[in-house]
């Protein structure tokens, strides 16, 4: 979220921004990180991460898992973390 309100310091949040979201800076991330990119794109580019995975194949689990994703449950209304909360108390 971007919450400046300063034209300068919008642009520059924007630029990071968009940054981060790409391609470079998933990139960036995965290497400082080990997580997994937002996307599967970089991980067979010669020029991103391709040579990352050659050397750290278990790295690639997470993506390899993608298709089984599915959407994050979560309990409908206002109690949702009190809901989670009590089942973690009972077990």
């Amino acid at each position: 979220m971007m919450f400046a309100t300063d034209p300068a310091r919008q642009a520059a949040a924007w630029k990071y921004l968009k940054f981060i979201t790409g391609a470079a800076g998933a990139t960036t991330m995965v290497k400082g990180t080990g997580y997994m990119p937002p996307h599967s794109l970089q991980a067979n580019d010669p020029a991103m991460l391709k040579a990352y995975y050659a050397e750290k194949p278990n790295y690639l689990t997470s993506l390899s898992q993608q298709p089984f994703m599915t959407a994050w449950y979560a309990f409908p209304g206002d109690n949702n973390l009190k809901i989670i909360q009590a089942i973690k108390d009972r077990l």
